[in-house]
């Protein structure tokens, strides 16, 4: 990926989102999320990236758009929503839920490493605020 790459998907998705404004889930995800995660190296294609990825609850279970995987292990996770939609207070606790579930990950450590003699406290995802995108990055 170089800057020339960023430019056009950046300059892209910008017309996409001026020409349709009120671009539904399903177009933002297919449009502006999936050409994102391949921008950054993701095979859409493989195993390493699961759709409706489930994710086992206290009550239940919910689901993201999107898991990014190493090995059979979630790094990523992503949920998309409509184009200028703005986030309820029940998504923003579903991210808030999925957060706390989520595994513990290190920069510069690979996630399938046993993490029992490592330090907790860099352990830990923080959530992105767009309003087209959720994603739940390793801090």
């Amino acid at each position: 990926m170089d800057r020339d790459e960023i430019t056009e998907y950046v300059n892209r998705c910008q017309q996409l989102i001026e020409s349709s404004p009120q671009m539904d889930e399903e177009n933002t995800k297919v449009k502006l999320v999936q050409p994102f995660l391949e921008l950054l190296g993701w095979d859409l294609y493989s195993t390493e990236v699961a759709l409706e990825y489930t994710i086992p609850m206290a009550s239940g279970s919910t689901h993201v758009d999107y898991a990014l995987l190493v090995g059979d292990s979630p790094v990523v996770f992503v949920e998309a929503k409509p184009v200028r939609s703005t986030l309820t207070d029940d998504e923003i606790q579903q991210l808030r839920k999925v957060k706390e579930k989520a595994p513990p990950f290190r920069a510069g450590m690979n996630p399938t490493d046993d993490d029992t003699n490592h330090d907790d406290s860099t352990a830990g995802y923080s959530t992105l605020r767009n309003p087209h995108l959720q994603v739940g990055l390793p801090t």
